[in-house]
């Protein structure tokens, strides 16, 4: 945790620091905030993701060889925020409608300046995200395995939906004179007794 901003009490800091330590080991993947005064400070861009961005590369954040973890950066000129995350897994736990749920979870608070209240709801939305992390991957590998063990079923079914209409004059003849068209033309006849 990382206040240059300085809108938290150094308690409020030591606090956040502690919990977001315990929700890093815990999962193995770093959880990160920072909150900056002007993020243009930091990068030539206009948009705070770069930004964010930026800061997380200069820092070094982020655990093992992938710089796995997520980086809340609040910039308070402009009041505005990114949610960054970083790895493979992280952008497939931390996807795009898990990060806006979480935004409407810990962003409530930062209308009225309660800081504190929404940083702690960010890094408890973050552990809850990363529990869930293995049951969602789980989940849709589960989901994946099933749908290649029916592909092929759904494939018979459409083949044996093709073949049975073609079959269908089959069904429909009963009688001889069903495949006679035009009628029947005798041109020799025997009698054998």
């Amino acid at each position: 945790v990382t206040d240059t901003a300085g809108i938290m009490t150094y308690e409020e800091r030591q606090s956040l620091e502690e919990a977001a330590q315990a929700v890093s080991e815990k999962h193995g993947f770093g959880v990160y905030l920072i909150t900056v005064d002007n993020f243009r400070n930091f990068t030539d861009s206009y948009d705070v993701f770069d930004g964010a961005t930026t800061l997380y590369n200069k820092y070094n954040l982020g655990l093992g060889e992938e710089h796995k973890g997520v980086l809340l950066l609040l910039s308070m000129n402009d009041r505005d925020f990114s949610l960054v995350t970083y790895s493979d897994y992280g952008n497939y736990v931390f996807d795009e409608a898990t990060r806006e749920g979480m935004t409407s979870y810990f962003l409530d608070n930062f209308q009225y300046d309660e800081w504190y209240a929404g940083f702690n709801d960010y890094i408890s939305s973050c552990d809850m995200v990363l529990a869930d992390g293995p049951d969602k991957l789980s989940s849709e590998i589960n989901a994946l395995v099933g749908m290649i063990f029916l592909f092929p079923l759904i494939i018979a079914a459409i083949v044996i939906a093709i073949l049975s209409r073609k079959m269908k004059s089959v069904f429909k003849a009963t009688e001889a004179e069903a495949y006679a068209g035009g009628g029947l033309d005798i041109t020799r006849s025997y009698d054998q007794f």
